[in-house]
C-alpha cells in the first residue's frame, strides 16, 4: 500500500541528507509536471490526481519537501472548486491538496494572501 511506501521512505530519510535533497528534487520535478498539464486534456484530472497523490506522499513523510511548492497548489485548488460537478478524482485531489496545505502552512514564511 501507499502507507508502506511512505514508511520505507521515512526510514531511508532518517539517516541521509543526500536522500532528502533528492526528495526535494523529485517534488520539484512533480510540480513541474503539474504546471505543464493542459486543462483541456481529457486525462487532465487523472494526471493531476496522480501527481498530487505523489506530492502528498512526500508531504506525509516530511512536510518540508512541499513548503516551497505549496503556494503553487492554491490555483489548482481554486480551479477544482469552481466546478460543482461531482467526480471522485476531483474530490480526492481537493482533499490531498488541502492536506498538503494544512501540513506545510506552519512552515511558510509568507502566508497565503
Amino acid at each position: 500500500t501507499i502507507d508502506f511506501f511512505a514508511e520505507i521512505l521515512k526510514r531511508l530519510l532518517s539517516e541521509k541528507k543526500i536522500a532528502k535533497d533528492k526528495c526535494h528534487n523529485v517534488c520539484a520535478d512533480i510540480m513541474n509536471s503539474v504546471v505543464q498539464l493542459k486543462e483541456g486534456d481529457e486525462e487532465y484530472l487523472a494526471k493531476l490526481s496522480v501527481n498530487v497523490k505523489s506530492l502528498k506522499l512526500f508531504c506525509d513523510v516530511d512536510p518540508s519537501f512541499m513548503v516551497e511548492h505549496t503556494k503553487l497548489l492554491q490555483p489548482y485548488l481554486e480551479f477544482l472548486c469552481q466546478d460543482s460537478s461531482s467526480n471522485p478524482l476531483k474530490s480526492n485531489a481537493i482533499g490531498m491538496i488541502l492536506t498538503i496545505i494544512e501540513k506545510t502552512v506552519p512552515s511558510l514564511q509568507t502566508p497565503f494572501s
